[in-house]
């Protein structure tokens, strides 16, 4: 199974639209640098059959995904938080993983392409 994991550009843009660039680029960066801790504390979970925090990090990772356009990634942790403890698999945690890890490439590349964008301040005297 695949997802299509396309980093869903409205949202980002109604995000800088909201609050600028500059901060924008902060929560962005620092959801990225969140992101491979949070999915690493989900398999922790997974691992050790600890499903309640498993749903509470599904859920704090899912509704950070969709604040930053990763649809692909906000679907999964819903489907995680929203199953019984049987039905999460290992494979919903490699399809988390490798969507995640995609995603903030994304974002990263979203990032660098949006910041080659703007023009270079100029200095006042």
């Amino acid at each position: 199974m695949t997802m299509d994991s396309d980093l869903d550009l409205f949202v980002l843009e109604d995000l800088v639209a909201a609050i600028g660039f500059a901060a924008s680029a902060d929560f962005v960066t620092r959801f990225i640098a969140d992101c491979d801790q949070r999915v690493a504390r989900i398999l922790a979970a997974f691992a050790a059959d600890d499903f309640e925090s498993l749903v509470l990090d599904a859920h704090t990772l899912g509704s950070s995904a969709a604040t930053y356009g990763l649809r692909s990634v906000e679907v999964l942790c819903r489907k995680i938080e929203h199953s019984e403890p049987t039905d999460v698999i290992e494979q919903d945690m490699d399809l988390l993983s490798a969507e995640a890890a995609r995603g903030c490439a994304q974002l990263s590349e979203w990032l660098e392409a949006r910041e080659s964008e703007r023009p270079e301040r100029e200095e006042s005297f």
